[in-house]
């Protein structure tokens, strides 16, 4: 099966690679999410981009944080604009996808604005004093 996507590759990701528009590291970064999400769930990644109603829900129960699920929605959407938008189906998955976009940007400025810690942030705090005695019960050298 992998040897069959190789030979046709998907064009939505032969699009990003080739967007003169994006930066190599944009690029690099949005297959890697494309192709993780595609073998996840066993489909091109064209099929996914047109299935909003079913995919955003996994993106959600998969990545709780609302950045992380924002960045994914991003990524489709740089997949869906590879895509020629001559059918009603596509602009309607489109349309769809990019009011999930703007739900979750709406989500996210919340917390940066209030300056409080993410969840993820919260379990990995340290206090700096406990910082200080593991330092100072460590050998020299």
């Amino acid at each position: 099966m992998r040897r069959a996507a190789a030979a046709h590759p998907d064009k939505a990701l032969q699009g990003i690679l080739q967007d003169p528009a994006l930066s190599n590291g944009s690029k690099h970064t949005y297959a890697q999410r494309l192709m993780a999400m595609s073998a996840k769930l066993r489909q091109p990644i064209s099929e996914l981009a047109m299935q909003p109603m079913t995919i955003l829900p996994w993106i959600k129960k998969q990545y709780p944080e609302v950045a992380t699920q924002k960045n994914i929605v991003t990524t489709v959407l740089a997949a869906l604009r590879q895509m020629p938008a001559t059918k009603p189906q596509h602009r309607q998955a489109l349309a769809t996808w990019l009011r999930a976009s703007k739900e979750l940007e709406a989500q996210q400025p919340a917390r940066p604005k209030a300056n409080e810690p993410s969840a993820r942030q919260q379990r990995g705090y340290v206090d700096f004093r406990e910082v200080i005695k593991v330092r100072t019960s460590l050998a020299k050298g």
